[in-house]
C-alpha cells in the first residue's frame, strides 16, 4: 500500500515519455498575493476546481516594472520564465533569462558573454536610451541554496544596468518558502527600484516620434507600477490541461480528461509535475491508475528532488520518504495542516518539524520541506501539496508502526471511539482509516462494523478487498 521508495538519483524529468516532449505553452495565469491567499491555503485550488477564468495573463504582467513570481516546486515557473524570454526575443524585443544562482559569484555581463550574441545584445540595449528590456531572474530559492544572497545578486545586476535600469523590467521567481516578504522585497526595492510615478524620462527625438506606434519603447510610468508586483502562479485549468495533454502526445485529450474525472485524480492535474505523470501513464497503459497507485506514484515523484541541486546530498530518498510519513502522521494527530519552515518567523499555529524529526539535522529538514511534495500555505509555513497525500502517508506510517510492534489495541484507540453509546470512527481519522483499511484487515473489519461508508468515501474504494 505504502509509497515505493524512489531510486536514488532518478530525476522526475527522466521518466519514459517525458524525455523528448516539446515545450508546452498553455497561457498560464497569475493572481496577486493578498490576504485571502495567505489565510486560506485551499483558496487557489478551489478556484481551479470550479474552472474559473481568473487571474493575470503574461501579457498583462509584462507591463509591470518589477515583478516577483511565487510558485511552488513542480509548477513550471522556470519553464514559464524561459518561454517568455524566448517569445519576446522572437518578437524582436530585448529579453534575457538568467539563473540567479549564477549571480552568486559572477557579474551579469560575464554570464551573458557565455551565451551566443547575448552580451552584444545587452551592450546595444544599454546604448539605446529608449528601448525596454526584460530580465527574467530565476530563482531566489536556488540562489540561497548556493549560499548566495539576494542582496549580492541584485547588487551585481544593478551595477551592470547602471542608469539603464530605468528601462529594465525585472522579474524574480522563487518558491514561496524561500521568499522573505519583508527583507527580500526591501532588497528588491533598494537595488532595483521602479522608476515610479512622476519620474523624468529622457527620450531621443526619434524615440518620441515613434513611441505611439512602437510596442517595445518606453512608456510613461504610472502610480500602479511604482511598487513591485507580487503574484502567485495559478494551477492549470481544464483548457490548459487539454492543451498540455495534446502537446504531450495524448491522441485523445477528451478521453484523457474524462478519465481524470472518473479516476478522482483531478487534484493532481493542476500542477505540471503531476500532470506529466498522468500523461506518461496514460500513453503507456491507455488507462489512469487507481487512486492508490496515483498516490504512490505522486509521492515517489514528488519526493525525488533534482539531483543537481546543491542540497541533493543532504537527504537520501529513503530518508525523505520516512520523514514525510512521520510529519504526515504528526500533523494528523495534532489536527494541523502546516509545518513551520526553519529559520522563518516563529509560528505557534504550525508544526515544528524538528520536534518530530528529532534525529535529523536542520539541513535535512530544510531539504525535505523544499521537495515538491510540499507547497506554501502562508509565509513561513508549508503544507503537503494535497491533503489526501498527507492522509495517505499518515496511514503508511501507522501501518509501519503496527509492523514494528505498535499494539493493536493502541492503534484501534487512535482510530475509533465510543461516543454517547455509539461506536464510531473518530471524525478526523476517517480518511486515514480509509487508506489503512486497504492493508490492515483488522482496521477494515472494524470500519465495516462502525461506519462502512468510510470505505466508500475515503481512501480508494476501488482497491478495497472486501471479505467474501
Amino acid at each position: 500500500m505504502c509509497a515505493k521508495r524512489p531510486k536514488t538519483g532518478t530525476s522526475p524529468r527522466s521518466h519514459g515519455h517525458l524525455r523528448a516532449r516539446q515545450p508546452v505553452q498553455v497561457g498560464r495565469r497569475f493572481r496577486d498575493v493578498d490576504a485571502e491567499d495567505l489565510t486560506d491555503p485551499e483558496h487557489l485550488s478551489i478556484l481551479r476546481a470550479f474552472d474559473l477564468s481568473v487571474g493575470i495573463t503574461w501579457d498583462e504582467l509584462l507591463d509591470s516594472e518589477r515583478v516577483v513570481v511565487l510558485a511552488e516546486a513542480g509548477s513550471g515557473k522556470t519553464h514559464e520564465m524561459q518561454q517568455q524570454a524566448s517569445r519576446m526575443i522572437a518578437d524582436g524585443r530585448v529579453a534575457f533569462f538568467v539563473p540567479l544562482e549564477m549571480l552568486a559569484d559572477q557579474d551579469l555581463p560575464d554570464i551573458l558573454a557565455a551565451k551566443a550574441d547575448q552580451r552584444e545584445r545587452f551592450d546595444r540595449w544599454r546604448e539605446d536610451d529608449s528601448e525596454l528590456a526584460w530580465f527574467f531572474l530565476d530563482a531566489v530559492d536556488e540562489l540561497k541554496l548556493h549560499r548566495g544572497t539576494l542582496r549580492g545578486a541584485l547588487a551585481r545586476v544593478a551595477r551592470a544596468l547602471g542608469e539603464a535600469r530605468r528601462r529594465a523590467r525585472i522579474f524574480l521567481s522563487s518558491r514561496p518558502t524561500d521568499w522573505q516578504p519583508g527583507a527580500d522585497l526591501d532588497t528588491f526595492r533598494e537595488y532595483l527600484p521602479p522608476v515610479g510615478a512622476g519620474a523624468v524620462i529622457v527620450r531621443s527625438s526619434e524615440a518620441e516620434f515613434l513611441a505611439p506606434v512602437s510596442s517595445n519603447k518606453l512608456e510613461e510610468p504610472s502610480a500602479s507600477k511604482s511598487e513591485p508586483h507580487v503574484v502567485v502562479l495559478l494551477p492549470l485549468d481544464t483548457e490548459q490541461i487539454r492543451t498540455f495533454a495534446k502537446v504531450g502526445g495524448v491522441d485523445d485529450p477528451e478521453g484523457f480528461l474524462d478519465a481524470i474525472q472518473r479516476s478522482d485524480v483531478e487534484a493532481f492535474a493542476g500542477r505540471p509535475l503531476d500532470l506529466l505523470g498522468l500523461i506518461d501513464g496514460w500513453i503507456t497503459d491507455r488507462v489512469l491508475p487507481t487512486r492508490l497507485e496515483q498516490h504512490r506514484r505522486n509521492v515517489t515523484r514528488s519526493l525525488n528532488d533534482a539531483p543537481d541541486r546543491p542540497d541533493a546530498e543532504a537527504l537520501s530518498n529513503d530518508q525523505a520518504a520516512d520523514g514525510a510519513k512521520r510529519l504526515a502522521l504528526a500533523l494528523s494527530m495534532c489536527r494541523m495542516r502546516t509545518v513551520a519552515v526553519p529559520d522563518k518567523m516563529p509560528d505557534v499555529g504550525a508544526l515544528i518539524a524538528s520536534d518530530v524529526l528529532t534525529d535529523w539535522t536542520p539541513a535535512q529538514i530544510a531539504s525535505l520541506l523544499r521537495r515538491p511534495l510540499f507547497d506554501p500555505a502562508t509565509y513561513g509555513r508549508v503544507r503537503f501539496h494535497h491533503r489526501s497525500i498527507q492522509e495517505y502517508l499518515a496511514a503508511c506510517r501507522l501501518a509501519e508502526l503496527r509492523q514494528e510492534g505498535l499494539p493493536a489495541r493502541l492503534l484501534m484507540r487512535t482510530l475509533f471511539s465510543d461516543r454517547y453509546g455509539e461506536r464510531v470512527v473518530i471524525p478526523s481519522m476517517r480518511p486515514i482509516v480509509g487508506w489503512l483499511s486497504l492493508q490492515n484487515a483488522d482496521v477494515r473489519r472494524e470500519a465495516l462494523k462502525r461506519e462502512p461508508e468510510v470505505l466508500v468515501n475515503e481512501g480508494d474504494p476501488r482497491s478495497v478487498d472486501y471479505p467474501a
